[in-house]
């Protein structure tokens, strides 16, 4: 899959970005705060978008994922210290993995994202919960 990473802090989004391509991901770009994850969401078309929620600049991560989806049909899901906030977004996600996480959570997160993307069903098993 060709993968956004929307996340601030730089040794999250390395690690994640490794965890992506060792499974075999395109990482196509790693935004730090909202409006650059739109931006960026609209210049690549990525299959999937993986977001935090507190991102640089006070920005908002489900604001960004909000306007991905609506715009530009680019899924997202949540990778976030904060889950409950991912819950009370309403329907904006496919699901929430939740910090701190291992690279086998990644793993089957994405996983499962592809999954439902292909019109596949999923047990939320390992890490994550769907939405």
């Amino acid at each position: 899959m060709r993968i956004l990473i929307v996340e601030d802090h730089f040794l999250v989004s390395e690690a994640l970005r490794l965890t992506l391509v060792e499974a075999g991901h395109i990482v196509v770009a790693v935004a730090s705060e909202a409006s650059e994850a739109v931006r960026l969401a609209a210049e690549h078309s990525p299959d999937l978008a993986l977001v935090d929620i507190q991102l640089a600049q006070g920005s908002n991560g489900i604001d960004a994922a909000r306007a991905m989806e609506q715009d530009f049909a680019v899924p997202c899901f949540f990778v976030t210290s904060n889950p409950e906030a991912a819950r009370l977004a309403g329907r904006v996600g496919l699901g929430c993995l939740t910090k701190p996480y291992t690279a086998e959570e990644v793993r089957a997160a994405v996983q499962a994202a592809e999954k439902i993307l292909n019109g596949g069903e999923v047990d939320a098993r390992g890490g994550f919960e769907l939405y």
